[in-house]
């Protein structure tokens, strides 16, 4: 499994959904634009302006907000403008399978205020969701097909045609 996914401490929904709504009928960035979160970015131009690029997102469940990028990215200027506009605590993780890896960074009202990267764990994905439960993140890893099927349960799929 290679995931890439963002959490949102915040009970602001709609304010979340306004975001990432502008964020992805902006026009797309310049080539190595993204803020440095100290992780690997997967994001580039043909990501951003895909017009089949969607985001899924979870309600909120205890003040947090789960996503999803379809595209399996992380998009670091979307997150920091959540975290600057809702004026709130976001965190990236990237897990992934091939290389034993968990990397993860904080974001807190714009500012990145921690990041790591770690390969060849034993358990990557135990290592992520420790992670999230040490923030009091009550959501699992997903992918997003598997957010896909969570609608029914309260997942919404934003994208970037209407």
């Amino acid at each position: 499994m290679n995931v890439e996914m963002f959490f949102v401490k915040t009970t602001d929904l709609d304010g979340l959904l306004r975001c990432i709504d502008e964020r992805l009928r902006n026009p797309a960035d310049q080539p190595n634009s993204q803020p440095n979160w100290g992780l690997e970015s997967s994001y580039d131009v043909l990501v951003a302006a895909d017009a089949k690029r969607k985001v899924a997102v979870s309600p909120v469940v205890n003040g947090w907000v789960a996503a999803v990028e379809s595209k399996e990215v992380l998009d670091f200027r979307l997150l920091q403008n959540v975290s600057e506009t809702l004026s709130t605590e976001v965190l990236a993780c990237q897990l992934g399978q091939v290389t034993d890896s968990f990397c993860h960074a904080r974001c807190i009202a714009g500012t990145v205020t921690e990041h790591s990267a770690a390969s060849d764990l034993p358990d990557a994905l135990s290592s992520a969701r420790t992670y999230l439960r040490d923030h009091a993140v009550p959501h699992d890893i997903v992918t997003f097909r598997e957010a896909v099927q969570l609608r029914s349960v309260g997942w919404q799929i934003l994208s970037k045609q209407k």
